[in-house]
C-alpha cells in the first residue's frame, strides 16, 4: 500500500487498513514501511547523556555565568569543572573576557593538580575564539561543542 501510494502518511495507511478490517497502530504501519531509496535507515546510537556518562572520567565542562553587583556592575566568571567527581577544579572573575584570557584560565586549571583531561564541553559562545581552539587543542582536548540553541545538554555546567 505504501509503494502504490507514496504521498500517503502513516494516518492514512492505518486508516485504510481499519476500514479493510485490520485494526493497526501508525506506530506498528511505521514498522513495516519500506525504505526510501537513496536514505540510508536509521542506526541506533548512543544519546548525548550516555555518551557522557560513559566517559565522566576524562571530562571538563566549562562556561561562563554573570553576576551582578550591587553597584550595577556585571562581571563575568569563568569556570572549570570535573565532570566525574563533579568538583570545580578553577574559578576566576573578569570585567572583559576574551579568548586569550578564557584560554590562559583553561591552562591554570590543568595544572599540576588536575585530573587527566581529554574531552573539554562547552557551548558556541563568542568569548571561546581560534586562540581558545589552539590553546585547547595544544593541550590535547577534544572540543565537544555544544549546538545552538541547546541550551540544556551542557547540563553540568549550566547548572
Amino acid at each position: 500500500m505504501a509503494r502504490e501510494n507514496p504521498t500517503w502518511s502513516l494516518r492514512r495507511i492505518a486508516a485504510e487498513l481499519a476500514t479493510l478490517g485490520h485494526d493497526v497502530n501508525k506506530d506498528t504501519v511505521a514498522e513495516y514501511m519500506p525504505g526510501r531509496p537513496g536514505r540510508p535507515r536509521h542506526c541506533a546510537s548512543q544519546t548525548w547523556a550516555t555518551f557522557v556518562r560513559n566517559h565522566l572520567a576524562g571530562t571538563l565542562a566549562i562556561d561562563f555565568l554573570t553576576v551582578p553587583t550591587v553597584t550595577f556592575c556585571v562581571p563575568y566568571v569563568f569556570f572549570v569543572l570535573w565532570l566525574k567527581r563533579r568538583r570545580i577544579l578553577h574559578v576566576n572573575v573578569t570585567k572583559h573576557p576574551h579568548a586569550a584570557w578564557s584560554a590562559q584560565q583553561l591552562v591554570k586549571a590543568l595544572g599540576p593538580d588536575a585530573p587527566m583531561a581529554t574531552r573539554l564541553i562547552r557551548d558556541r559562545g563568542g568569548i571561546f575564539g581560534a586562540v581558545f581552539d589552539a590553546r585547547a587543542d595544544h593541550l590535547g582536548l577534544r572540543q565537544l561543542r555544544i549546538a545552538p540553541g541547546s541550551p540544556w545538554q551542557n547540563g553540568f555546567a549550566e547548572r
